[in-house]
């Protein structure tokens, strides 16, 4: 997990000044008192991680970078937060904070699904199936690996490859069943040339959507909402298939997704978001599901980055304990895919943990190991906090940086760190003053922030 140069070998770091001009504020650099600024737009990989221990002001400096996103850049910001840490500063600047709570009527479809092209014209099944020739939205193939490996977090093993090959076809049939049903409700002049039967499960859904369309214009955005198929005509068409105990047993893993504890994601999407920042806050949600939330969360949020990328707007995303999503193979496999897919979609992503320990108790075999790995060599962008001496032997491993500047970050003063960034290594201070009006809206230490809580209502 080395950083390289153009040639292959390995790049040296070298400590100097940071100042990108129009970049954003990462504090001051420790040796110059001079202001970091840096535009991780412009590194090979803007990609990221943010380590540091508990308590060493890594909440703080996240939020510090995102509020220079949103106040000095035109990009948008998405956060998935396990503890809900990130919602004030959300509302702070008048984005959306999104609960995922079953008595919340919020839902977020994984299974979204654009079928038509630039112009607004339906495109061709092939494209549709395979993926258009320039590489634009997301394909059936694209969501095939989602549902596979969907299914393989819910089962906490391998599928078969007779359940594999089930699993294809079902995604493969319930998009292209979903495909026809929106072409004859959209252009009806179709229907009379369709040899496309309406199949039992859609006929009464089919029914509504026809007279539901016809009453009101849709916008290409509700159509994909409301039109998409949902996991439980993937379930349907799966059922259909299972007629023996090996393919019974993936219907069985798909029971949470129907009726059970993730049955928030059976639904069609209906959040629009129309703010540049958005958190999804899974803070209620088990902490046994927190890596399948997250993984159905990325799945819509590619969606986004993806319709970002064509208005020309490039995407923050920041994963709070990123560990979590790592400590399945597949999802493992899925993230690594999409650190690699970032930057051709304007895409700056960020993975958040209390400490690289974390990171290593989630490699449970080498093929999580393989892309972690991954995700480290997509990345040129670490935060350095504070770091247990445990963890800085990980990391010497990893980063060639000398001995003399980790010395600077072993169990260190809270906001005090090292900044890479491409190449180059800036000693940082992120440190805010305690009295500062960014420091109340940053801080999550709970004695702190309850101390602010009663000297507020005492000045009532």
């Amino acid at each position: 997990m080395q950083q390289h140069g153009g040639d292959g070998e390995p790049a040296p770091f070298r400590v100097s000044e940071l100042r990108d001009r129009g970049g954003l504020y990462y504090g001051i650099n420790q040796i110059s008192g001079k202001a970091v600024t840096g535009d991780r737009r412009r590194l090979a990989n803007g990609n990221g991680l943010i380590l540091a221990q508990p308590g060493s002001g890594k909440s703080v400096a996240a939020k510090l970078e995102l509020g220079s996103v949103l106040v000095d850049t035109d990009s948008n910001v998405i956060v998935i937060d396990p503890t809900a840490e990130y919602v004030p500063l959300a509302e702070a600047f008048h984005g959306s904070a999104i609960s995922f709570d079953v008595r919340d009527d919020m839902h977020l479809n994984p299974l979204d699904i654009d079928y038509f092209d630039e112009e607004g014209n339906f495109l061709d099944w092939t494209d549709v199936r395979y993926g258009t020739a320039d590489g634009k939205g997301v394909s059936v193939q694209d969501k095939m690996f989602f549902v596979r490996a969907l299914i393989e977090t819910c089962l906490r093993k391998k599928p078969t490859d007779r359940q594999l090959s089930a699993i294809e076809k079902s995604v493969v049939r319930m998009y292209k069943d979903n495909y026809e049903e929106q072409r004859r409700i959209f252009m009806p002049e179709e229907k009379s040339k369709s040899r496309w039967a309406t199949p039992e499960y859609l006929m009464r859904k089919e029914e509504e959507r026809t007279a539901s369309s016809a009453r009101r214009q849709l916008s290409r955005e509700e159509i994909i909402r409301e039109y998409s198929p949902v996991m439980g005509d993937f379930y349907q068409c799966l059922k259909e298939m299972a007629h023996d105990d090996e393919l019974k047993e993936l219907t069985d893993s798909l029971e949470r997704f129907i009726t059970g504890s993730l049955s928030i994601f059976n639904h069609h999407t209906n959040i629009a978001i129309n703010t540049r920042m958005t958190v999804f806050n899974i803070k209620t949600i088990p902490k046994n599901l927190w890596t399948t939330a997250m993984f159905i969360m990325l799945e819509n949020i590619t969606g986004r980055i993806e319709a970002n990328y064509a208005k020309g707007i490039s995407t923050y995303l920041l994963i709070d304990e990123f560990h979590e999503i790592l400590r399945s193979p597949a999802t493992a496999e899925y993230t690594s895919r999409l650190w690699k897919k970032g930057r051709k979609l304007g895409g700056i992503y960020t993975g958040v943990t209390q400490n690289v320990s974390d990171l290593v108790k989630g490699m449970k075999s080498s093929a999580a190991d393989d892309q972690t790995e991954n995700i480290f060599s997509n990345s040129k962008f670490f935060l350095l906090l504070s770091q247990s001496t445990p963890d800085r032997k990980v990391l010497e491993e990893n980063l060639p940086i000398s001995p003399a500047l980790f010395d600077m970050i072993e169990n260190c003063e809270p906001g005090n760190g090292l900044l890479i960034f491409g190449n180059t290594v800036v000693p940082v201070n992120m440190r805010l003053r305690k009295e500062s009006t960014l420091y109340r809206l940053f801080n999550t230490n709970f004695f702190e922030k309850t101390k602010q809580i009663k000297e507020g209502r005492e000045n009532l």
